[in-house]
């Protein structure tokens, strides 16, 4: 079961429900694409939804002071932090900075759903030490080639980027790699072999 993200924004003053209105509409037109809002025609959440002051998480509960308001974001996607390099960290640094210029006086905590990890402030400081820690791994390279580790023989060059593909398909004569850099594919199916940017299924 994988890690899902979680972020929050507290404020330090008590924002009304016209405000907070406004700011998940403003919110929600930049980033709708990026949160978990419903499916089909079943509302789930809003872009930005006012909860108690009080956050269940995999520890002890986030907690703060009667004077300050807490907002969830319906993230959809994967936690990403050092050693879970799963989900959109870019997507999640810009949805921060864009809400600390939204919501005044606001702080932004990021964690997870699970395993312990408790929510922590996502300010500039530490948006940049994930970003600097995301370039030194090439993003989800530690995640993605973790599955190359039971390959004996050295998989396809990607003819975009010059690197070796990492294999994310398995089968019976089967066998699919993809490039993290651009998305270049190869599938392998029975002696045959199709390549490229959208490939057939053989």
């Amino acid at each position: 079961m994988g890690i899902d993200a979680r972020m929050i924004v507290v404020t330090t003053n008590k924002p009304s429900k016209e405000d907070i209105k406004r700011w998940s509409y403003i919110f929600g037109s930049a980033f709708a694409q990026d949160l978990f809002l419903g499916f089909e025609d079943t509302i789930y959440n809003k872009p930005i939804e006012l909860i108690k002051n009080t956050v269940d998480q995999d520890g002890p509960d986030f907690v703060i002071d009667k004077d300050k308001t807490i907002l969830e974001i319906p993230l959809p996607g994967r936690y990403y932090g050092e050693g879970y390099e799963r989900g959109n960290l870019l997507t999640y640094i810009y949805i921060a900075e864009f809400l600390e210029q939204l919501i005044p006086e606001s702080i932004i905590y990021y964690g997870e759903d699970s395993s312990g990890v408790l929510f922590e402030q996502f300010d500039q400081k530490r948006r940049k030490e994930l970003l600097e820690y995301y370039i030194k791994v090439n993003g989800r390279d530690p995640y993605v080639r973790g599955f190359d580790a039971r390959e004996k023989s050295p998989t396809p060059i990607c003819p975009v980027c010059d690197v070796n593909m990492f294999k994310n398909g398995w089968g019976n004569k089967y066998a699919l790699f993809t490039c993290s850099g651009c998305g270049w594919k190869q599938v392998e199916r029975d002696g045959k072999v199709s390549k490229g940017f959208t490939v057939k299924e053989l």
